[in-house]
């Protein structure tokens, strides 16, 4: 029963002790509550961000593509006006052809003209004997006119000279015709060299010319070709533009597609760094909610070993309370027990002495009461009166724990003899020595001799060491 009041004590101080600190872990649940619901309300709100995030990636993006189909129809539209543009462009090119071929062949045939005159004039060109005879009668009338003039000038002089001024007038004048048909003549001359070798020269030169004329004929019908091609292009390029089109119009019209392209362009790139931005968003958003997902595992595990805690703590509280009701009701029967005892073993003490009537042990208050003889309510042991009647109660408390405790190998007792006259003490020890409680007894006391049943207890002095004695009874 001791064991058990100790092992009571014990398992509900320990228990109680579990409970604390089961209690000091679960007394952070409210605020882990609080922490999962505040992490809830953030998780709505990070949802409804990521939600509102996507539904505008997804309205950028359905604008993107729109954006994007824009610019291609756009760009569609500008290949094809400049495809038009490029007929104008053909077929101006055409015209600028043609008009370079006409060009061409007007240049071709002057070249032609001018080749045949030259052959003309070759033709008209005397024969070379021809011309040679004539020079050589002009160069005979040079020399018949030199000496007609010398011969005038002899004269002229004569005349003078003898004073005929008449007829020295008229030789003069005669002279100066005949100086200016000398001139004539050797200009003549010159032409009639120059024909000469221009005749020497015109059978090379007329050769030359008929090749050149022949080349000349062959590019005038190249070029004449060219025309005729570059009309058929002309023509072609003319067929292929759209009745009505114009380049002004069309040159417009493409520079307003240019021109929406552009702004298209500027907006598409706007979006593109939105959509840019959005998708970094949402991904910091789910990045986010995966954070306070492991948060808010993190927290439900706290939250749950705290709830598990608070459990563990009910649980510990009441195990404490049951050891706490198993030691009350241990130490009510123990009490009850030695109560029992203690007041036979006082009667073995005392002698049957009748000086008390009554033992309760109040184990709430770890006290002894007992009842006096002619008393009817108990009182507190120590408020007992006669020390050596205290002094037996306790010795008889002290047996009858010893018993309970089961066969206590040795009793120890401080001056046991305080108190008690010869009588109480003779009784007492002959009480202690059939105490079935314990197999030794050892005893403090001043008394130098106990006389007992067995016979007389002594301690005497021998040479500075105490020694027991013990006499037999008479």
């Amino acid at each position: 029963m001791v064991l058990g009041v100790t092992a009571a004590v014990a398992a509900s101080e320990e228990l109680r002790a579990m409970a604390l600190d089961s209690e000091k872990s679960a007394a952070s649940k409210p605020v882990l509550e609080q922490s999962l619901k505040n992490l809830a309300d953030q998780r709505t709100a990070e949802e409804r961000r990521l939600k509102n995030w996507k539904k505008e990636l997804d309205s950028n993006r359905k604008e993107d593509r729109k954006l994007h189909k824009l610019m291609d129809e756009g760009a569609a539209q500008q290949r094809g006006v400049s495809e038009k543009l490029a007929l104008f462009d053909e077929y101006e090119d055409a015209t600028q052809r043609v008009q370079a071929a006409k060009d061409a062949a007007g240049q071709a045939e002057e070249r032609l003209s001018k080749l045949n005159g030259e052959l003309t004039e070759i033709d008209q060109i005397g024969n070379e004997a021809a011309l040679k005879d004539a020079l050589r009668a002009n160069r005979q009338q040079q020399r018949d006119t030199l000496n007609t003039l010398r011969e005038t000038d002899r004269e002229t002089g004569r005349a003078e000279a003898s004073g005929e001024s008449a007829k020295a007038a008229d030789l003069e004048e005669r002279g100066d015709g005949l100086a200016s048909e000398l001139e004539a003549l050797q200009d003549q001359e010159r032409a009639s060299d120059r024909a000469l070798w221009e005749c020497q020269h015109a059978k090379t030169r007329r050769t030359e010319l008929e090749a050149a004329t022949k080349a000349a004929k062959q590019e005038l019908d190249d070029v004449a070709s060219g025309v005729k091609k570059a009309e058929g292009a002309l023509k072609k390029a003319a067929t292929n533009i759209e009745e009505g089109a114009s380049r002004k119009k069309l040159e417009a019209s493409l520079q307003k597609s240019q021109l929406e392209s552009a702004k298209a362009e500027a907006k598409l790139e706007v979006l593109e760094e939105s959509v840019e931005q959005l998708e970094d968003d949402c991904a910091d958003a789910a990045e986010t909610l995966k954070e306070l997902d492991r948060e808010k595992a993190d927290f439900e595990e706290k939250l749950s070993k705290a709830s598990d805690s608070e459990d563990h703590a009910k649980l510990f509280r009441k195990s404490a309370a049951a050891f706490k009701w198993l030691q009350t009701r241990l130490r009510e029967s123990a009490a009850q027990h030695l109560s029992e005892r203690i007041l036979v073993f006082h009667k073995q003490l005392s002698g049957n002495s009748d000086e008390i009537t009554g033992v309760s042990i109040d184990s709430a208050n770890y006290q002894v009461h007992v009842k006096a003889r002619g008393h009817k309510s108990e009182a507190p042991a120590h408020l007992f009166q006669g020390g050596g009647h205290r002094v037996l109660l306790g010795l008889a408390f002290k047996l009858a724990l010893a018993e309970w405790m089961g066969n206590v190998p040795c009793l120890l007792l401080d001056e046991p003899t305080d108190g008690l006259d010869s009588n109480h003490l003779g009784t007492m020890l002959d009480a202690l020595g059939d105490c079935p409680a314990t197999q030794q007894v050892i005893m403090i006391t001043h008394e130098p001799t106990l006389t007992t049943k067995e016979g007389n207890i002594g301690v005497e002095r021998i040479e500075g060491y105490s020694t027991i004695t013990q006499e037999a009874p008479v």
